[in-house]
């Protein structure tokens, strides 16, 4: 695929992690021009479709950001996996100043916060 294939103005180039059996599929990040962001080398297990970053913000901290796709029917080896990097993450780059926060894209409904009546 050309590396400028859906470039958007104004944004780097897209990271890809693409499914390696299949055509489609996989995740993609970019980011704003100017933002500062550094893929981390994190190998996860073939059938994962997931990377890290690491992004700085304009007070020299930085924030970890995850790009995962779980398919609705995959099991819990995912969620594992990710608590198990993620944890191995925070203690590698703590002592840099790293602050960490967790978001995911699609709430489920358990994960929704629960609302006074």
């Amino acid at each position: 695929m050309e590396p400028t294939f859906g470039k958007i103005r104004d944004y780097t180039q897209w990271t890809r992690r693409d499914r390696p059996e299949r055509a489609s599929g996989g995740v993609a990040v970019c980011f704003k021009e100017g933002v500062q962001a550094q893929h981390l080398d994190v190998v996860p297990p073939p059938h994962m479709e997931v990377m890290f970053f690491r992004v700085l913000l304009a007070d020299r901290s930085a924030i970890l950001l995850c790009a995962m796709y779980r398919p609705p029917r995959q099991g819990p080896a995912s969620l594992q996996y990710l608590t198990e990097a993620l944890d191995d993450l925070m203690l590698e780059s703590t002592a840099a100043g790293t602050s960490w926060w967790w978001a995911t894209s699609a709430p489920t409904w358990n994960s929704m916060p629960m609302r006074a009546s």
